[in-house]
């Protein structure tokens, strides 16, 4: 009888010791969850900034490209506009010599 009771008292310590490491240990496992858990929050967060920096970056370059191709296209444009306008005075100055030639040559053929 005392025997059992001694055995009983040494199980219950005994269970007591495993439970306070059992809650000792569950008491790490949350603290490392708890860490890890901001750790992997603050590092998604730095994550998610650092993409959100990048496509900011990514996306005011695809538009300073743009901007220059605006730019290249306007120039492109007022260039051939200015051909055309050269070209146009050109046959303008072609024919107004013409004239002056053809009328020179008349009057030279009406003094002769």
């Amino acid at each position: 009888w005392q025997s059992s009771c001694a055995r009983n008292e040494q199980n219950m310590r005994s269970l007591q010791e495993q439970l306070q490491n059992d809650e000792a240990t569950a008491l790490r496992v949350k603290m490392i969850t708890e860490n890890f858990e901001e750790q992997h929050t603050a590092q998604g967060l730095a994550n998610r900034t650092l993409n959100h920096t990048l496509t900011l970056q990514l996306n005011e370059a695809t538009l300073e490209i743009n901007q220059l191709r605006v730019e290249t296209c306007a120039s492109k444009a007022n260039f051939c506009t200015a051909l055309q306008d050269s070209e146009l005075r050109f046959e303008e100055l072609e024919k107004e010599v013409a004239l002056k030639n053809e009328s020179m040559i008349k009057h030279a053929t009406n003094m002769a």
